[in-house]
Parts: structure tokens; sequence; C-alpha cells
């Protein structure tokens, strides 16, 4: 693939040397790409796992819908975040979570573990447990009887 340059003249000698040059750059480019892409390949992913009890709720994180429970949001920075639980029936919850970096996230060892060539997972979790909201059954019933009373009212005028 590499060509050496010509040894016949003295002028396209010195344009040849620089094409060689210039092969050999891009051939150490070449050969320097994959040991870049392994140091650069490190990946650390920070996941709060929210679950509920029972499952099925609305999370909300900083006011943004994640997901119905049990639900994932990976997130760039710690700190604070606050989480909101929602489900039908039950009184909705919400709080304020300190998500703290480990040890191991911190300034020194943080450069190493960024650079790290494999997968590092930092994992936080957080469970809920719901209350039942027993004013949302009994309007719930209500709900139904006036609807059961204005379906009824509403089968008499047709008659």
């Amino acid at each position: 693939m590499l060509r050496p340059p010509p040894r016949s003249t003295q002028s396209s000698s010195s344009a040849a040397s620089d094409v060689y040059k210039r092969q050999l750059r891009i051939a150490a480019r070449l050969a320097c790409a994959p040991l870049a892409a392994a140091l650069l390949a490190g990946c650390l992913t920070r996941v709060l796992e929210i679950r509920s009890d029972p499952p099925g709720a609305q999370a909300y994180v900083n006011g943004r819908l994640v997901g119905t429970t049990p639900a994932e949001y990976t997130f760039d920075h710690y700190g604070d975040r606050t989480l909101v639980l929602a489900l039908d029936r039950h009184a909705t919850v919400s709080e304020t979570i300190d998500l703290t970096a480990p040890w191991w996230a911190c300034f020194p060892c943080d450069l190493f573990v960024e650079l790290w060539p494999g997968r590092v997972v930092d994992r936080h979790e957080k469970t809920v447990t719901l209350a039942r909201n027993p004013g949302a059954d009994a309007e719930l019933e209500e709900l139904f009887r006036n609807l059961g009373t204005a379906q009824h009212a509403l089968h008499a005028e047709e008659q």
C-alpha cells in the first residue's frame, strides 16, 4: 500500500518523498484510531430506578413524565430532583431526592471512571408506598351514582 519514492531524478524525488510522507501520516493516524477509540469508549451511565407500591403510578421527575412505575430515569449530573408519583384512588406523593455521587465519581477518581474502557452503571433506587385515598373511592361511587341517575333520566326522556 505504501510506495517508496522513486530514486531516478532529484526534482521528482522531493515530490514523491512528500507523497510518501503524507501516506505515512495517514497510516499512522489510521493505526492510532482504534487505540483512541478504545481509550475513549468508556461509558458511565447514571440511572434512577423508580418503583411504587402498588405499581402503575405515573412518575414525574422535575415536572417531566418519566413513565409508569417501575420506571428508569437516566441523568447526567448529580443533585436534587423532585419526584412526583400519581395513581388513581391513591394520594399523590411529592418528594425531593438527593442523587449523590459515589466516592469513585468524585475527583480524581472520576477521570479514570470516565476513561475506563468498559461500561460503568451508577444505579440509584427509590421505592415509594402510595397510600389509598378513601375520599377517592367515595367520589368515584358518587360519580357512578350520578351517572346512573343521568342515564335513567335520559332513558325516561326518550320514552
